[in-house]
């Protein structure tokens, strides 16, 4: 039969077409959620690290601003890591990470976001692209401005995103197989009853038997007693 006249395909067709439209859905909100929460920690971490990276530098009245100890996550010592930092005093020296001054010395990030006592984030440019940066303003025992600005490739974030969307994909493509599959064999169930009733109705018309036999669903019942009940009144003409 024509795909549209199929009740089987009908049925495939309608089920498949909302469980198609249930993943779709599952999928954006599992992707937005996950991006909301990865986002979330990803801040959450810079604003840890530029608090920390204040606590570490003293601030003379000299302006001779300087590191008591590295931060506490390595990639800032690392080369080129793609997470950096830098503190600007006013006399102009400039502190800088290993992993910053590893450009060369013209490498620095930008320090007019540090303009807030509270932390500012802005997308800017960093050493290797677009960064996630964070900057702050304190004063040094004098009162001077200090800008303290953190930073780390948007790279890191947006590749998280990309690994959790690919792996989200092949899972919804899992889930779409097992649910068709679920689905053939409980269409191909369901429409059993009315399989068994061509056949009976088939038996009768070669003369196999005088009536419709068999356990039928209660929806079909009434269907089966009416046309029993018409065979009945044909034989009785």
């Amino acid at each position: 039969a024509p795909p549209l006249r199929s009740l089987r395909s009908r049925l495939m067709l309608a089920i498949g077409l909302g469980i198609a439209i249930a993943l779709l859905a599952i999928a954006f909100s599992a992707s937005r959620l996950f991006s909301s929460h990865v986002e979330h920690h990803f801040h959450e971490e810079l604003v840890v690290h530029l608090h920390e990276l204040t606590r570490l530098v003293d601030l003379p009245a000299s302006g001779d601003i300087r590191l008591l100890r590295p931060l506490s996550d390595p990639r800032f010592a690392e080369a080129r890591s793609g997470y950096y930092w830098q503190v600007s005093s006013p006399t102009g020296e400039l502190l800088r990470s290993p992993s910053l001054a590893a450009f060369g010395p013209g490498a620095r990030l930008d320090e007019t976001l540090a303009r807030s006592p509270e932390p500012v984030h802005d997308l800017r440019e960093g050493p290797t692209g677009t960064s996630e940066v964070y900057g702050l303003l304190r004063y040094d025992r004098s009162g001077r401005p200090v800008h303290f600005i953190i930073g780390t490739d948007a790279r890191f974030l947006l590749a998280v995103r990309h690994q959790f969307d690919r792996d989200l994909v092949k899972l919804m493509l899992g889930f779409a197989l097992v649910f068709a599959v679920a689905m053939w064999l409980a269409i191909r169930f369901a429409l059993r009853p009315l399989d068994q009733l061509s056949a009976s109705v088939g038996a009768v018309r070669r003369g196999e038997a005088n009536g419709i036999l068999g356990r039928f669903p209660s929806e079909i019942v009434p269907l089966v007693d009416n046309l029993n009940a018409l065979l009945r009144e044909t034989n009785e003409l």
